[in-house]
């Protein structure tokens, strides 16, 4: 298997924050749905508006799985790290963990 360079765009965590007012601002220019910020220093990243007509609940499930995605690939990284190690004794169920959590956050579930 050939090693690919798994590194992430921007450093630290994504999150997605849901924006609290839904409509229109005093110009009549449509709110963003929410915003995928780095969560340290807390900076948005891109805003997330009404696209395709696609329904609000989609559109915050996918914002969801885009904020857990670099938590996702750390994991995946760490699992086929593990596995080619042979690590299994002590190192197994930490990776685990690590992809469950993201897991958690990409689907709005408690870890």
């Amino acid at each position: 298997m050939s090693k690919a360079s798994h590194t992430p765009t921007t450093e630290g965590a994504w999150v997605f924050e849901p924006h609290g007012a839904f409509g229109t601002d005093f110009l009549g220019e449509d709110w963003p749905l929410g915003y995928i910020s780095r969560e340290v220093p807390r900076t948005p990243i891109f805003a997330l508006g009404p696209v395709l007509e696609l329904p609000t609940d989609e559109l915050l499930a996918s914002a969801r799985i885009m904020a857990a995605g670099k938590e996702m690939l750390a994991a995946l990284v760490e699992l086929e790290r593990v596995y080619e190690t042979g690590d299994f004794e002590t190192e197994f169920r930490p990776a685990l963990d690590r992809a469950r959590a993201a897991i958690a956050k990409a689907t709005g579930e408690a870890a």
